[in-house]
Parts: C-alpha cells; structure tokens; sequence
C-alpha cells in the first residue's frame, strides 16, 4: 500500500504543478485519454477537454492558482467486480485551493478560493502509470468572488 501511495502522491503532485504552472500538456499523463472530470456543474470528458478548460487560466497569466491536499484514502477496488481488466483504485482527498483572477505575483493575502472533496477513481496503465479515470469535485467551503474568470 505504500508504494501505490507513492503513486498518487506523486500524480496528484503533478496535477497540482500542472495547473498552478499553466502547464495543461501534462494533464494527458495525468489523466486517462477517456476521463471524466465533474467540478461546479460542468461535466468534461476526455482529457482534450480537461486540457482546455485549464489552459491560460493559471501559471500568471490569467489567473493565478495553488493547489494542496490532504486527508488521502485510498480503497483498492476487488477485481472481480469490476468490469475492466485494469486494476482500479477509488481515492477521496481534501483539497485546498488559493486563486486570484488577473494578478501577477506575488499577491497579497492569499485569497481562499474552495476547500473540496475529491473523490478519484484510478487506473493503472499497461505503462505501470497510475492514471485518474474518473475525478468528481465537491465543494465544501467556496468563494464566488475568487471563481475563475470563463
């Protein structure tokens, strides 16, 4: 279990750095080609769309973000009922996120956009790469001001 810890400390370090830094290519190594990602009403599929829906929206540009989590569980899921041949893990993490829309760094006090519930369902490629399949998103404190900017 230590070791598939590892694992998804280390892809959800790399979704963090991916959208704080503007870097929206690296979501295709984060994400399943097939991935449904549900936040705020909205429901993308694939990671094409996830990619969009983050590209010019952090890394100074438009907006500027920080992500961190905590409170990791991981379940794996009992191969025999599962409908795909690939093992699958379900993961539930709190996540915090500070955002400001249009600034450049430093800003001032960090403004708290959302702490939220992430619940992930992973699966593990024929490249040993654990991959997030399924992420749904609910908000459990929310800022509107410091909502992004569409």
């Amino acid at each position: 279990m230590n070791d598939l810890r590892s694992a998804v400390d280390i892809l959800y370090a790399d979704f963090a750095w991916a959208i704080d830094r503007g870097v929206p290519e690296m979501l295709g190594d984060i994400f399943e080609p097939d991935a449904v990602y549900a936040t705020g009403g909205h429901t993308l599929v694939g990671v094409d769309a996830i990619r969009r829906r983050f590209a010019g929206r952090s890394g100074g540009r438009s907006r500027i973000t920080r992500h961190t989590y905590s409170g990791l569980r991981l379940r794996i899921t009992d191969p025999d009922s599962s409908s795909s041949d690939q093992p699958e893990v379900h993961a539930t993490s709190v996540w915090t996120c500070f955002a400001a829309n249009g600034a450049e760094p430093p800003v001032g006090v960090p403004p708290l956009y959302m702490v939220a519930d992430f619940s992930d369902r992973l699966r593990l490629g024929a490249d040993h790469r654990w991959r997030i399949a399924e992420r749904v998103i609910t908000p459990v404190f929310h800022d509107p001001a410091a909502a992004p900017r569409e």
